[in-house]
């Protein structure tokens, strides 16, 4: 078994195309023995998104501080806030968008047949 501190966790800059003022702390992965699932912290600053992308697994988010735009497949947005949770299926498409003022964070816990 393995406990991080969040504090202790490095956070990197996500620059990745589509990407704007996003970072992201792995909490949790292979490299602590987790051979399942990778537990992922991100954070989008005022202003900043994820790409509108998708991959071949599911994933599952809780948001845990401020609110934002979960943009799904048809491009519609969803007003997601602190203590929401969902699920991101295979193939979905989808991004995170922050029009706010205040950072907006969340868990998204992936597969790590990625």
């Amino acid at each position: 078994m393995k406990i991080h501190s969040f504090v202790q966790v490095p956070e990197e800059k996500i620059l990745i195309e589509g990407a704007k003022d996003t970072t992201i702390k792995v909490l949790v992965g292979q490299n602590d023995g987790s051979e399942k699932i990778t537990m992922r912290y991100f954070s989008i600053k005022p202003g900043g998104h994820t790409p509108y992308h998708q991959h071949p697994y599911c994933h599952v988010v809780r948001i845990e501080q401020g609110q934002g735009l979960l943009v799904d497949k048809s491009k519609k947005e969803h007003v997601v806030k602190k203590g929401d949770s969902f699920y991101v299926a295979p193939n979905d498409f989808h991004q995170f968008k922050n029009p706010n003022k205040e950072d907006f964070e969340f868990l998204c816990v992936i597969p790590n047949e990625t």
